[in-house]
């Protein structure tokens, strides 16, 4: 191999493994083509490469689909083939089956493979010398394949969902000290009682009652950590391992943290103000705010055009929508979590072609915030009052040995009652 279309394969091949981490499939040895398939890409799970004409796809078909069968059925993915050429020749009429595409230095890429690898057209650079570049791009595949092979070795710690990891975690193990607690005050496993509430307070469930007595607004980030239903937690679980660690490494961890944390809060602060006294609880609103930040990622890489993206991802939020009109479940938890990942997302995108709606993001957050903290700062009343859930919650954390946070509770709680 030394034509001016093998150097720019390897340029191709380079580029998806090195930046979308995109993996070489081992097939029945041709070295005319390159396999590759990254199961986390929405769009383009599978590509293969060639250097052949567009024509030679057409006499190659049979062999191709099963190629192409066998991976999608290892990697449980029905998009569609991305079948890029090598070859200086025009796109002429897209074949049905796979989603065609020439890269050549002289011939444009089309706009839909261009909006989700949006810097491709660099990764593809004039060959002056076909066999020194060519050897060149060897080596370089050799040191990247290489140093890929040992990370799989080792399993680098890096690699791992830690912050999904650490967030379930802990959700799991507040939910542990709660059920504890409750067998010791005399009450039974099962269904969530007036203890198991009280509990869930005193570990930082979001009530309003405290937050405006006690000035405890730390609880609209602590309730998304507190659950005290096992079916409940097994659920946000679930949801946290499918959804969470595929979202923390599209974003990574820290822009991940940001999306997962500030949900919670938005979600619980939309609670705050729409809803009247009362306790709200768990890990949802993080878990709809990722479910946006998907959302946005999809309409960034361009993948929501593709219909078996979009149909999934209407299935799921009709599911879900459906899901938060239930009884007992927080409609506006749910609406302020989904809306900040939306829009934490779009802020966080690192997309060159984003910087107008980036821009009309932030203003549109800060509006949002002014609103909500206008709201919250306003002086109001409850429309119920739990007098006995209120002395339940001091009387706990006295027994526990809080003496000091009892005592100030007390106090803020009589002041503020006071005056209603």
């Amino acid at each position: 191999m030394s034509a001016p279309q093998d150097a720019v394969l390897l340029q191709l091949a380079y580029y998806f493994v090195s930046k979308y981490q995109y993996r070489f499939v081992s097939t029945a040895k041709n070295q005319d083509e390159v396999w590759l398939s990254n199961p986390l890409h929405p769009t383009y799970p599978i590509i293969r490469i060639s250097n052949n004409t567009l024509s030679s796809t057409y006499f190659d078909k049979e062999r191709i689909k099963l190629i192409y069968q066998a991976i999608s059925s290892h990697i449980s993915t029905e998009a569609k083939l991305l079948d890029i050429h090598t070859y200086d020749e025009p796109l002429q009429e897209a074949d049905e089956d796979f989603i065609q595409a020439i890269v050549h230095p002289n011939q444009e890429v089309i706009e839909e493979l261009e909006e989700t690898f949006n810097d491709i057209k660099e990764a593809v650079l004039p060959v002056k010398n076909p066999q020194t570049d060519y050897q060149r791009m060897v080596s370089r595949i050799n040191e990247l394949h290489q140093s890929g092979a040992k990370k799989m070795r080792q399993l680098s710690r890096k690699d791992m969902p830690w912050i999904s990891i650490l967030f379930g975690a802990l959700t799991m193990g507040i939910f542990l000290a709660i059920t504890m607690l409750n067998l010791r005050f005399g009450n039974t496993l099962g269904e969530p009682n007036e203890t198991s509430v009280g509990l869930a307070i005193l570990f930082g469930a979001h009530y309003k009652a405290f937050v405006l007595a006690n000035h405890e607004y730390w609880r609209f980030l602590t309730a998304g950590f507190v659950h005290i239903d096992f079916f409940h937690i097994l659920i946000n679980s679930i949801a946290l391992m499918n959804l969470g660690f595929i979202t923390e490494k599209i974003f990574g961890k820290v822009r991940f943290s940001l999306i997962l944390f500030g949900s919670i809060i938005m979600g619980t602060w939309f609670v705050f103000v729409a809803q009247g006294n009362g306790v709200t609880l768990g890990s949802s609103a993080g878990l709809y705010g990722l479910m946006g930040a998907l959302l946005v990622y999809t309409f960034e890489t361009g993948s929501i055009r593709q219909p078996i993206v979009r149909s999934q991802f209407t299935r799921i939020l009709m599911i879900n929508l459906f899901i938060s009109f239930l009884p007992g479940i927080s409609l506006f938890g749910h609406l302020g979590g989904f809306v900040g990942g939306i829009l934490l997302a779009i802020l966080l995108s690192k997309n060159d072609k984003w910087k107008t709606l980036r821009t009309n993001t932030i203003i549109s957050l800060i509006g949002l915030i002014a609103v909500l903290g206008i709201y919250t700062a306003q002086p109001k009343d409850l429309d119920r009052l739990y007098l006995g859930t209120d002395q339940m919650v001091i009387t706990m954390v006295r027994e526990l040995g809080f003496e000091g946070y009892a005592n100030q509770l007390q106090a803020s709680l009589n002041k503020f009652y006071g005056g209603q």
